[in-house]
């Protein structure tokens, strides 16, 4: 490729999006209910808007509905206050008790809380007929994570969007910020998650100062301790300051760092300035040493001008590693429309038990979009297994493969991807165990997304 295709490329692909500035930032978070399936109030996800503010009072109502639920139940219970029932119910079906962050947090999060390392706080302040209870958290260095509960006294809907400010040691945040949460009955249960832009020391001291919840203006304050992830619960740094140039684009990767709650990507870009219609938005695969692509879990980013350049910081989050490796692999990738993608689903009934010779294959006829192929199909009592090969698709955020019962209900599965090369990869997904007597549907629903990796920018980085 010559000195000025990629320049080309982006610029053309660029035009596409017709967007002024780029947006640096594609944060997403896992979101999982799958404890609560037995709850009579089916969840409803709703993200977060938040805006900074600040305020305090407390008012002496929870007190009376507790004795309430005492005096209904019959029984003498023992509860910090602020404690919610429906929650309760709800997080007594998992293993750590009081962790939103495992209820509701990404795949980071919850193998965090399953080891053991966020910090219980729970506490509660009502004002104004609105419960506000704080039951975890977490920092590791490089995001910090709150998980909380709001309830109206009322019994009606659970109040969820709030205006708040988060300062630590007295000194606002001002890092990106994002939230994620799902009502539970009257109840809310969410995440408010900043990835920080510079480092906390290794004790803070944190102030939550909520001034509106949902219709109801009050002031819900909180201030705790939070002592940062150290290396003893398994936090790993490194910063290989590696620079690779593609013209235009100058990328650098300058720290890699391993939590229980995510692997962190720190990179630096220098390009030309953006314009109407020029450089698209890059964001990164992160490949490790046995060629298993990372799942995605949020990014966060600036941008500074630099004379008739631009100069992106971003720090990315993938889901945490189950190894130390030898290295890691960076891959660079645009999406240069941004369309919402016109999903189309494909549907095959097994007819026999595939194998590597013998495969079930799902190909649009005619169509050069995907070849998709199902090598492997095993059923045990605590799983069903399925392994399958994606061809000619370079884009695996538009692959969703999934079963259906014979009642036409979905069972969704946990997948790991390895990389082959840009447009082939290889899936084991891990389904709920299932009848093999049964009817099952393999669905497979893609989204036409174009997606541009730059390979004249991936990089090999050590881990030493």
């Amino acid at each position: 490729m010559n000195e000025n295709s990629l320049e080309q490329r982006l610029r053309e692909d660029g035009r596409q999006s017709k967007k002024e500035m780029p947006d640096i930032v594609r944060a997403t978070i896992d979101r999982t209910l799958a404890n609560l399936s037995e709850l009579h109030d089916a969840p409803e996800s709703r993200n977060q808007d938040v805006s900074p503010a600040k305020s305090r009072r407390l008012l002496k109502l929870l007190s009376w509905r507790i004795a309430v639920y005492t005096s209904i139940a019959g029984l003498l219970i023992v509860l910090i206050v602020g404690t919610v029932p429906a929650v309760a119910k709800a997080l007594s079906r998992i293993p750590i008790l009081n962790s939103i962050l495992h209820l509701q947090g990404d795949t980071g999060l919850k193998q965090a809380s399953e080891k053991g390392v966020t910090t219980e706080i729970n506490q509660s302040v009502a004002n104004n007929g609105v419960i506000v209870k704080i039951t975890d958290v977490l920092y590791d260095g490089s995001r910090l994570s709150i998980g909380y509960v709001t309830e109206s006294l009322d019994g009606e809907r659970a109040p969820s969007d709030m205006t708040f400010s988060v300062s630590v040691d007295g000194q606002v945040i001002q890092s990106n910020r994002s939230g994620i949460g799902s009502e539970i009955g009257h109840t809310f249960a969410g995440v408010i998650q900043f990835i920080t832009e510079k480092e906390f020391p290794e004790t803070i001291r944190l102030n939550l100062d909520i001034t509106h919840i949902g219709n109801q203006d009050g002031r819900w304050n909180f201030e705790f301790p939070v002592t940062k992830l150290n290396g003893s619960s398994g936090v790993q740094t490194y910063l290989p300051m590696k620079s690779k140039t593609a013209s235009p684009i100058t990328l650098t990767i300058k720290k890699v760092g391993f939590t229980p709650s995510a692997t962190v990507l720190d990179t630096e870009m220098i390009r030309p300035k953006s314009s109407y219609g020029s450089y698209p938005n890059v964001s990164f695969h992160l490949i490790d040493d046995r060629g298993m692509i990372m799942k995605h879990l949020s990014a966060s980013g600036y941008g500074d001008a630099n004379g008739s350049n631009e100069i992106v910081r971003q720090t990315s989050l993938y889901e945490p590693m189950d190894h130390h490796p030898n290295s890691i692999r960076i891959l660079p990738y645009t999406r240069p429309s941004t369309k919402i993608p016109e999903m189309h689903k494909w549907r095959v009934v097994p007819d026999h038990k595939p194998t590597n010779e013998n495969p079930i294959i799902i190909e649009p006829g005619g169509s050069d979009l995907f070849r998709l192929v199902i090598t492997k199909l095993d059923f045990t009592s605590e799983a069903t297994t399925v392994a399958y090969r994606m061809e000619n698709n370079p884009d695996i955020f538009s692959q969703n493969l999934y079963m259906e019962d014979e009642t036409g209900n979905e069972r969704l599965g946990k997948s790991k991807i390895k990389y082959i090369d840009p447009t082939h990869y290889e899936f084991e997904s891990v389904y709920p165990p299932y009848d093999p007597k049964k009817q099952i549907t393999f669905v497979y629903s893609y989204g036409d997304v174009n997606v541009i990796t730059f390979d004249e920018l991936e990089m090999s980085i050590p881990i030493r």
